[in-house]
């Protein structure tokens, strides 16, 4: 978890969440699991504004949002 969930600070109404692939995806993959990955969130935790990002593992450059949640996560579940 990143973003203003994780700053006292910082008033936020999303959930800014980080997932880290095990594997390396291709896109059509990575949308697909990341598309099923939010609709089981919501089943479980209703419909909040929840912001998801992937980072897999083999991408030569990290974007510039998957660097700053690893600079800025809380780690709450590894699996």
């Amino acid at each position: 978890m990143f973003g203003s969930r994780v700053d006292d600070d910082a008033r936020g109404s999303d959930i800014d969440s980080l997932v880290e692939a095990g594997e390396p995806l291709q896109a059509d993959d990575l949308v697909r699991r990341r598309g099923a990955f939010v609709a089981n969130l919501y089943k479980l935790m209703g419909e909040r504004r929840i912001d998801v990002v992937v980072a897999s593992p083999g991408v030569s450059a990290p974007s510039y949002l998957v660097e700053s949640a690893w600079r800025r996560a809380i780690e709450l579940v590894r699996i």
